[in-house]
């Protein structure tokens, strides 16, 4: 288990976070670029992230500092102020202090290519990524071989007359995973695409605040604080406790765990060293859920991480001073 002081990007206004959050599968600062956007899904576009098998974070200054697993300098950021970052499978992107995007590590399908336009959000999967630009609208780049680039962009809207146009689809957080995204709309509602073998992009009705997408399921925190949870099921991954509320919640690979209103951590899922039993006693702000793994950012902007530690992605940096900055 490793500590560093992180900033928790709306670690008091992010409770009010993820992952992030994801914090992603993936936790905190306010990037939102709307007052419109909530608290819970400002936490999603999280200024630390838990990628499967690497980390990084957004310090006080605004660069980036990474850890864990760096085969492809997936692990080592470009100089740089940002506001967020999110680490995927083999790549991660940031958003510039500019609204633009950076990307780094593996590059096989595009997946690390630098969109143009302003975003306030970026999330990274497998071999896609995607960004919630300045005008709310998702747009996504990578590989496209299960559809997980559509992300919609119109819908049919009934007029009063009985007419029906074309509305732009717009949304406050996107949440991109291995081969699919799903997306927070301004409306409330959350809608997936890309590969549904599991029931990953097959969304429940009902109101949300935040959405996060797993390796092959997704959860949702409702408007009631309650947790919905989607897709496949094998190790009890979408078996989100009963009638127990939340502030911020984050999907792994198999495993998903959140914050609750008393700042305590509770996680569900497979549990195969450790990664679903965090520390006890620990007052935290977010939580970003890897494959093995999982690290949370403390009320007092320190990180600390459980699970497996093979790629040192349980290592955060020591002595490292992060602000809190609001979210």
């Amino acid at each position: 288990m490793s500590v560093s002081r992180y900033s928790q990007l709306g670690v008091a206004s992010l409770l009010a976070v993820t992952l992030s959050a994801p914090v992603s599968a993936f936790a905190a600062q306010n990037t939102s670029g709307s007052s419109t956007m909530t608290a819970a899904a400002r936490a999603a576009s999280p200024s630390f992230s838990v990628g499967p098998f690497h980390a990084c974070g957004v310090k006080a200054s605004g660069l980036v500092d990474c850890w864990g697993r760096n085969r492809y300098g997936n692990a080592t950021p470009p100089r740089g102020a940002f506001t967020q970052v999110s680490a995927g499978y083999n790549h991660t992107c940031g958003v510039k202090t500019n609204g633009t995007i950076a990307c780094w590590g593996l590059n096989t399908s595009g997946e690390a290519g630098t969109p143009a336009g302003a975003f306030t959000q970026v999330s990274v999967g497998y071999d896609h990524t995607c960004g919630l630009k300045t005008d709310k609208t998702v747009t996504c780049w990578g590989a496209n071989d299960f559809k997980q680039l559509n992300a919609p962009v119109k819908a049919a809207s009934t007029q009063v007359s009985g007419a029906s146009t074309p509305v732009t689809v717009t949304f406050t957080q996107v949440s991109a995973s291995y081969d699919y995204a799903c997306g927070l709309g301004t409306d409330t509602t959350v809608t997936c695409w890309g590969a549904d073998n599991v029931g990953q992009t097959n969304t429940p009705h009902g109101a949300f605040t935040q959405v996060t997408a797993g390796y092959d399921h997704a959860c949702g925190l409702k408007t009631d604080a309650t947790v919905t949870c989607w897709g496949a099921n094998d190790f009890g991954q979408i078996n989100a406790p009963h009638g127990v509320k939340f502030v911020q919640i984050s999907a792994g690979y198999y495993h998903t765990c959140g914050v609750k209103p008393d700042k305590s951590v509770a996680c569900w899922g497979f549990n195969s060293v450790g990664d679903t039993t965090p520390p006890r006693h620990v007052p935290f702000a977010s939580v970003s859920a890897g494959e093995s793994h999982t690290c949370g950012v403390k009320t007092d902007g320190m990180v600390i991480c459980w699970g497996a530690n093979d790629f040192g992605q349980t290592n955060a940096p020591r002595g490292v001073a992060f602000a809190a900055l609001g979210r």
